[in-house]
């Protein structure tokens, strides 16, 4: 249950946690050999609202979603109904620390730029070993089941990812606050508002009118609902004035461009 929930939640850390921390690696290291402290702080909370604004609401996707999500994956032929509540149970645990393990990438690169590579290395070792640990208590001495497991990893990636921005800025100093914490606030509000429209729906398609015995069914239903929140979610975060909602369109209408497809 574990291996195949954590596989799950792999996907959108791969997908926009690491892609957009890789791409900010050269400009942060570049930087830092210049001793641009500002625009080494610029790229950094850019490539984290960008990462942020990608990985939050395929977190929320993932965590509403998981039941379908597991039969998609995993097959619903293969999979008895307890095996898949139990594994999606498990992948909600999951989903609750994508977004800082997402941001613990950018942060690791950071400090790989800044040539303190024994900061994250420490970090790591002594988060890990704590969620070992909480993980332990909660199934040995609380007798919680396996889905306990990644919900202490989430707690260990949460306090590892604020202890690790503290000590970044301890080492570059610190960061606008307003600069931070407006915009991904504004990405939260987008992010929990569109969750609910996906909830909403979904009951209501499940129920009355998808037959999810089938991969048809659950297609359809996957595709409707995770169309409608992630149609909300870009509209809140254009009318929030989130500003990587109109960098995505801008890039998207370009794209299309090239396409000959003119809007």
């Amino acid at each position: 249950v574990l291996t195949l929930a954590r596989h799950l939640e792999l996907l959108p850390i791969g997908l926009f946690g690491v892609s957009f921390s890789q791409a900010a690696l050269p400009a942060l290291s570049r930087n830092k050999s210049q001793k641009k402290v500002g625009e080494f702080k610029e790229i950094f909370l850019s490539s984290l609202r960008k990462a942020l604004f990608f990985v939050s609401p395929a977190a929320i996707i993932l965590l509403v979603l998981r039941i379908p999500a597991v039969r998609l994956a995993f097959g619903a032929q293969r999979f008895s109904w307890k095996a898949t509540v139990l594994t999606g149970y498990t992948v909600s645990f999951f989903a609750l620390g994508v977004v800082f393990q997402s941001a613990l990438h950018l942060l690791k690169r950071a400090f790989y730029a800044l040539e303190e590579a024994r900061i994250p290395v420490f970090a790591t070792l002594g988060f890990t070993a704590f969620g070992i640990f909480m993980a332990w208590g909660f199934t040995q001495g609380l007798g919680y089941g396996v889905w306990s497991v990644p919900l202490a990893l989430s707690i260990s990636a949460a306090l590892e990812a604020v202890t690790l921005f503290m000590l970044l800025e301890k080492e570059i100093g610190i960061f606008d606050r307003e600069e931070l914490l407006v915009p991904l606030a504004k990405i939260g509000w987008a992010t929990l508002i569109s969750g609910i429209a996906i909830y909403l729906p979904m009951r209501f398609l499940d129920k009355l009118i998808f037959d999810t015995t089938r991969v048809i069914g659950l297609l359809l239903l996957t595709g409707t609902v995770g169309l409608v929140g992630v149609s909300v979610y870009f509209v809140l975060s254009w009318v929030l004035d989130v500003k990587e909602a109109k960098l995505f369109w801008q890039y998207l209408l370009s794209c299309l461009g090239k396409l000959g497809i003119e809007f």
